[in-house]
Parts: structure tokens; C-alpha cells; sequence
């Protein structure tokens, strides 16, 4: 089996269309299911997915009373998945749910599949340019400091082997949880295959990150990360 862990938080204004969109969508050769994570939303949120898994038998939800952040989701997500493989996306419908069955294929020869921005093919559309230096650089930045083989660290449409995911003790809560999962992974020596995936601003709802009020906390979560990767 295949688990979608999808983390929402306040995502009312996208999330069925969303959930509708993957279950007339996906086209995977085996049984799948969708683990979405409201996690602690202020608005209908929850009470939309709740409404969505009464309609769709392979839809669970967990709820978080208090919101976790991306971390506290992905956590509970992983977690709960039942599937031997789990594929994390995001609910800003800017995750094409075609890619899945490539980045499944992947794994016949590897432990994660990155959907990658920094790859031949990939790339970012209509997102503002200082968002894409600003990933660009930090990706790069994390390449020689981290040794990674993945130019798209922070990508967060993954493909994992469930064994091996779910082995990392996740600590982050934030939107830097992306890069404490890559590098505990790249302490364990795992095998990564990245495709090129074109990432297209969201459309409809707000994105949950703020990027330059987050840049002093990514820059001392990541010296942190450093000593895990090192020591």
C-alpha cells in the first residue's frame, strides 16, 4: 500500500477541491490511501475533511487539537501511514498528483524520491524571483556544507521507503523539519533518486511560510543539523 500524507492547516478554501482532485486523479498500480493532518486549523478545515472521508473510504484524517506546525504534522502523518511506501505533499494543490507513480517507480532502486525544482526539466512558475533565489542559494548552501547528492533539499513531495522514514525521530516543528529529515537520512546512507518537478505558485489559499522573518531561525536550526550530520 501507498500513503499521501498531506499536512493542512487552515486550508479550507483549497482542501476539497484538493482531495477531490487526487481521488480522480491518482493512478497508482497498487492499493493507496490519503492521510490528511489537520493540524489544529481555526477554521473548517477539519470539519470539510471530516465531511470528504465519508465520501471517500480510502480518506483518513487526524486532527491536532493545538496547531503542531509542519514538523508536529508530518510526525503524526508518517506515523499513522499504513502504507509500506509514503509520499508527503503539500494541500496547496501545487504538487502534481501525476508524479506519483514515477517517484513510486523510483524506489525500486532507491530509499527517497525527491520531486525536484533543481534538476533538469524542474523549475519554479510564477513564484516571486526572490523566492527562488532565496531556495536556490539555500539548496546550493546545503549541498557542500551537508555533502548531499539531492539538489532539492527543502522539497517537500517525497517519496520514502516506510521502514526507513519512519526509523527518524523527528524533532523540528517548523518548515526546517524538511532538512533535519534529509540530513538524519543522510547519516543513515540512504539512496536518493530526484525527477524534475515544476512547482507553480498556489492559486488559491495563503502560504503558510514566510520567508525572509524565517531566515534567522532556519540559519540556526540548520547549524544545528550541521553537528547531527557531523558528529
Amino acid at each position: 500500500m501507498i500513503t499521501l500524507v498531506i499536512p493542512a492547516y487552515n486550508e479550507q478554501e483549497v482542501i476539497e477541491k484538493l482531495i477531490d482532485g487526487l481521488e480522480k486523479e491518482i493512478s497508482l498500480d497498487q492499493p493507496w490511501e490519503i492521510l490528511a493532518v489537520d493540524d489544529g486549523s481555526d477554521d473548517d478545515t477539519g470539519k470539510i475533511l471530516d465531511g470528504l472521508a465519508h465520501q471517500f473510504q480510502n480518506l483518513r484524517v487526524i486532527h491536532h487539537k493545538v496547531n503542531q506546525n509542519l514538523g508536529g504534522a508530518l510526525q503524526s502523518g508518517i506515523k499513522g501511514a499504513r502504507g509500506d511506501i509514503i509520499i508527503t505533499s503539500d494541500a496547496d494543490m501545487t504538487h502534481p498528483p501525476e508524479l506519483m507513480a514515477e517517484m513510486v517507480r523510483a524506489l525500486r532502486h532507491s530509499d527517497v524520491c525527491v520531486a525536484s525544482r533543481f534538476v533538469r526539466g524542474g523549475g519554479m512558475l510564477n513564484v516571486p524571483l526572490y523566492r527562488v533565489f532565496i531556495s536556490r542559494l539555500a539548496n546550493i548552501l546545503y549541498q557542500i556544507l551537508f555533502l548531499s547528492p539531492v539538489k532539492d533539499n527543502t522539497s517537500g513531495y517525497k517519496a520514502y521507503r516506510a521502514p526507513l522514514i519512519k526509523s527518524i525521530e523527528i524533532e523540528e516543528t517548523g518548515f526546517a523539519v524538511q532538512l533535519e529529515i534529509m540530513t538524519k537520512l543522510l547519516r543513515k546512507r540512504a539512496k536518493f533518486k530526484e525527477i524534475p518537478f515544476v512547482l507553480a505558485n498556489r492559486e488559491l489559499g495563503r502560504s503558510k511560510l514566510r520567508y525572509l522573518k524565517a531566515i534567522p531561525h532556519y540559519v540556526s536550526r540548520v547549524t544545528r543539523l550541521f553537528f547531527i550530520r557531523w558528529t
